[in-house]
């Protein structure tokens, strides 16, 4: 019979409430803003033109609503052997595997190019579970905070990584599902924001990784890939947000303001293939001289031989003018 697998040790269990500060060496800067924007496809001209953007209010051109949380640009350091430059725990769970659960921002004010960005991270949580089929799982949550050189909070974001045990399961270990189960309650029926559809190359993934500082070798690399008996290069599901943000602002137009984005990954999307975005609107409440609306969304990988969901739920509240 096989030995429980413990995950969650002392240790790892001390590492609770651990932070780590990483103070950017200089601004964000308007190439790294149009670089981000050219890279995800989205050209919304809040972003790169400073004229259309005084005119709807901001004092110059604006970061995507998502780019704090996808670079890595404020890390100042050397990439590790996986090619990895970002922010890191480091974790060591023996005969386990890594991936990432999901994403939940909250947006608190924009940055713009003359922004300098401290990030902070916080381990927040760390939980042993098991899947429905009775394997272990360690599920690390943290959470990060943007600031700019005044202190002020641009952006909050929650980030689950799970470590799935490779061990065999024990013969008495029960096989038994979650006692969380989805409510199958309805979303009340409400508009649908217009889909977005964007085929992810091989050159995007290379120009989002450059953008984000990023250069993880699963992203590009076919000798790492075939060691970890991948297909393809894999696509960085943190682009998922960015497709969220850019096609509910395509939707509402340039006086939309995003106020929180969530995804959860569900499978992973390999270069070359094709995404929709797709949801609806699902609540509204007045805020002000704003219309507070809640969407219900989805990223799928359509087309080709395996349509499959790519992250859901996705959840984006947005605020317009009334």
């Amino acid at each position: 019979m096989s030995e429980e697998h413990v995950m969650l040790t002392e240790e790892l269990r001390a590492r609770i409430g651990q932070t780590r500060t990483y103070p950017a060496p200089e601004p964000l800067g308007a190439a790294a803003i149009r670089y981000f924007a050219q890279a995800v496809g989205d050209l919304n001209p809040l972003y790169l033109d400073r004229a259309f953007a005084q005119a709807h209010g901001h004092r110059d051109v604006v970061a995507p609503p998502t780019l704090l949380a996808e670079t890595n640009q404020y890390v100042v350091g050397e990439p590790d052997a996986d090619g990895y430059l970002g922010h890191s725990w480091h974790f060591d769970v023996p005969d386990s595997r890594l991936v990432r659960g999901g994403n939940a921002y909250e947006f608190h004010a924009y940055a713009h190019p003359d922004t300098v960005v401290t990030a902070t991270w916080r381990i927040a949580g760390i939980t042993e579970l098991r899947t429905g089929a009775g394997v272990p799982m360690l599920v690390v949550d943290s959470e990060a905070e943007f600031t700019d050189a005044d202190g002020r909070l641009l952006l909050r974001n929650a980030e689950s990584l799970v470590f799935t045990s490779l061990r065999p399961v024990p013969e008495a270990a029960p096989a038994t599902r979650a006692a969380r189960a989805a409510s199958d309650e309805s979303s009340p029926a409400g508009a649908a924001i217009a889909p977005l559809e964007r085929t992810i190359a091989l050159t995007d993934m290379v120009a989002y990784a450059g953008s984000t500082w990023d250069w993880h070798r699963l992203h590009y690399d076919p000798a790492y890939l075939e060691a970890k008996k991948l297909p393809a290069p894999v696509v960085d599901g943190q682009v998922f947000g960015a497709l969220l943000v850019e096609a509910v602002q395509d939707d509402l137009g340039p006086d939309a303001t995003v106020r929180e984005a969530s995804f959860r990954f569900k499978n992973l999307v390999f270069a070359g293939e094709t995404v929709r975005v797709s949801g609806h609107v699902v609540d509204e409440t007045a805020v002000d001289r704003h219309r507070r609306l809640e969407i219900a969304a989805t990223v799928d990988v359509v087309g080709g031989a395996r349509p499959r969901p790519a992250a859901t739920p996705c959840r984006v509240v947005v605020e317009v003018p009334a």
